[in-house]
């Protein structure tokens, strides 16, 4: 009854008792004494609003959890060092279901920082804080863990009140302690942000948007309300080629609702990054640049693309590689636009100059070198150019390159089917050899329906083969392959509404040409039903 009968209060009782020279008497003595006493901090509200408390709300509430912390406090000596040190880190994650390998990542920090010469392992070394605490540990072989890259994912569940009473250990601390320790979360959260995938299958978003998300946000509430000391926190860290950096976290939310298809919401995380390095790093700083350009492929507007190029050619250098990746995506956006093939293929030009000079040195510059080379080949194509682009499709450089690629690495393979559609796209477009078109189009195909099955990359491999096969006049064909391509856009919140449209409209327009094709599609569809 003094506990009010709340689950988690009676088990850290519990926990308590279980010791012989505790008694209940004791406890209730402590807690008469003691109630309330880690409560009399100033806590973010947001805190409280997971506890469902008002900060000047329902005093017995505030009581009752008083007493369910101070329960809690008095086990809190129990732990070693090295589990008080794993708990201040828990204190900074969203509370609920948490990734445990980033859990773990924390317990390597922890044994590095004490010079251990071994990895802490949270099942062993940290068996005491998980009990006592009821931080329950869960296997979850969701079969989109390769998207976090983990082939098994492990949860570690941690309810809001122990997270409140971390929070609470935690704010007792020296505040170089405290800044330490965030500085820590954050960098973790920002290499974890790194490794994200822009692309993430359709059957990964519940498992970010439940697992990532939150701690993502986290990160970027610490970042923000730390500065201005929280701007340099990451610029002694490393010298590698792609740094982990402050926009990091901030990029995992616009990747994130970038492929969920909200990209206003994208565009909002990625304009707090900018006002964020505006304010306290200056327009001169390289991040800045990188933030442009982000704003640029997410606006896909030729004036960002501009002012990005601008401010990395001034920041960065003309020759250095965000340079390059701007010089790239600029030229997709001009490709894309379909009217501008010479824009693109100068874009594309410049960028094969700048990832020619670091080939040599970094294999991924060597692989985007080939991409874009394959993008200007593409421009060339669109221009009429064709002995031009067939100088690069037909080269034994680039037979050799694929020969090379690894058939084991997922991001070779995408190169591998990106390029195998390129050449597919070459042939289609001379129109001389349609049967090689198809060709290179299967394969293409076949790598991205092992690797990217149901995801729109699918999608585009479908059209390009319907439109082969309409040009062969296998009508037929060319009917499924557009059906089987519009169910895979009608899926993906990313497509595109001007590619939904514009193939829609090719559809319907080779069913109204063909009408006999309505009976095929009629024969599809009762044959869907059956099944």
């Amino acid at each position: 009854q003094e506990l009010g009968y709340l689950p988690i209060a009676l088990k850290a009782a519990s926990n308590y008792l279980q010791h012989p020279w505790q008694s209940f008497s004791d406890l209730r003595d402590r807690l008469q004494a003691d109630s309330g006493r880690l409560l009399d901090q100033e806590f973010d509200p947001e805190d409280l609003f997971l506890l469902n408390i008002e900060p000047d709300g329902d005093r017995k509430t505030q009581k009752l959890l008083g007493k369910t912390i101070d329960i809690y406090d008095q086990i809190w000596p129990e732990l070693s060092v090295v589990e008080q040190r794993l708990a201040y880190y828990l204190s900074f994650f969203a509370p609920n279901q948490i990734l445990a390998f980033l859990i773990e990542k924390c317990a390597a920090m922890i044994s590095e920082s004490m010079n251990l010469n071994y990895l802490l392992s949270l099942e062993g070394d940290f068996s005491k804080l998980l009990d006592i605490y009821r931080i329950t540990y869960t296997n979850d072989n969701n079969q989109s863990s390769q998207d976090l890259g983990q082939e098994e994912i492990s949860i570690l569940t941690l309810h809001p009140i122990v997270s409140f009473f971390f929070k609470c250990k935690l704010n007792q601390l020296e505040q170089q302690q405290i800044a330490k320790l965030k500085r820590d979360f954050c960098y973790l959260m920002a290499e974890f942000a790194q490794e994200m995938p822009q692309d993430a299958r359709l059957d990964a978003i519940s498992l970010i948007r439940d697992l990532t998300v939150p701690q993502m946000k986290v990160a970027v509430k610490l970042i923000i309300s730390n500065a201005p000391s929280s701007a340099t926190w990451f610029d002694t860290t490393d010298n590698d080629e792609e740094p982990v950096t402050l926009i990091d976290p901030f990029m995992g939310l616009v990747k994130y609702y970038w492929r969920i298809g909200q990209s206003s919401d994208a565009i909002k995380w990625q304009r707090q990054c900018e006002k964020f390095l505006i304010k306290y790093r200056g327009y001169q700083d390289p991040l800045y640049s990188r933030c442009l350009h982000n704003l640029a492929v997410l606006a896909q507007q030729e004036e960002p693309y501009q002012e990005a190029l601008s401010s990395a050619t001034n920041n960065l250098g003309k020759d250095h590689q965000i340079t390059a990746l701007i010089h790239s995506n600029f030229g997709i956006f001009y490709l894309q636009a379909k009217q501008s093939y010479r824009q693109a293929r100068e874009q594309f030009r410049e960028a094969v100059r700048i990832y020619r000079l670091h080939a040599a040195s970094s294999e991924d510059c060597y692989h985007q070198q080939m991409l874009n080379q394959s993008n200007f080949a593409q421009a060339q194509c669109h221009l009429g150019k064709f002995k031009a682009a067939g100088n690069f499709y037909l080269s034994s450089e680039l037979k050799k390159f694929q020969d090379k690629l690894p058939s084991s690495d997922r991001k070779a393979q995408m190169l591998y089917s990106d390029i195998e559609y390129d050449v597919a796209e070459f042939y289609r477009l001379k129109a001389e050899d349609l049967n090689q078109a198809a060709e290179h189009s299967r394969e293409a195909l076949r790598i991205r329906e092992e690797h990217q099955k149901g995801e729109i990359a699918v999608a585009h491999s479908l059209i390009q083969l319907a439109k082969i096969a309409e040009s062969q006049g296998q009508l037929g064909q060319a009917e499924g392959y557009y059906a089987r391509a519009l169910a895979i856009y009608r899926a993906d919140p990313q497509t595109p509404g001007k590619l939904l449209s514009s193939v829609t409209q090719d559809y319907h327009q080779l069913l109204r040409k063909h009408r006999y094709l309505y009976l095929l599609k009629y024969v599809r569809g009762l044959q869907g039903k059956r099944m």
